[in-house]
């Protein structure tokens, strides 16, 4: 697992995204971040401290000004969409409360800066996403 992993995907993300016409450039943070994720999803045993401090991380940055780009949330979105021929490992093997958050990460988050609005109803927006993340922790502790 190491790093190749997360450079396959990452060359596979900015290819695909570049292949819909977009060339997208993304922040310099966002890299280490996805990176930092990526690692965290596919190491097993799941740590889930681990996991849940590289996803709180994730949306933190997405949800500061210099974040909130449409090349950041693109990205993020076409990283994290689940490919088991590119990822190390299957996010069916993760705690249901991650595969959701990321899930609506892979799925929803592209299109929040296109349609706040819409967002905020689906509930996709970093904010959002934070605070089921911070809820979802709530629950995790509650039921142990």
């Amino acid at each position: 697992m190491g790093g190749d992993g997360f450079q396959a995907v990452w060359s596979i993300t900015v290819e695909q995204v570049d292949a819909g016409g977009r060339n997208p450039i993304p922040s310099t943070e966002l890299g280490p971040l996805l990176g930092r994720l990526y690692e965290a999803a596919c190491s097993r045993p799941v740590d889930e401290l681990r996991l849940e401090r590289a996803i709180r991380e994730l949306l933190e940055f997405l949800a500061t000004d210099g974040g909130q780009t449409p090349d950041n949330f693109l990205v993020a979105s076409r990283f994290l969409i689940p490919g088991d021929e590119y990822w190390d490992a299957d996010w069916g093997d993760l705690p249901e409360r991650f595969v959701e958050v990321l899930g609506i990460m892979a799925h929803e988050l592209s299109l929040t800066l296109e349609d706040p609005e819409w967002a905020v109803t689906v509930g996709s927006t970093p904010s959002q996403l934070l605070a089921q993340l911070s809820d979802s922790a709530g629950s995790a502790a509650r039921e142990k």
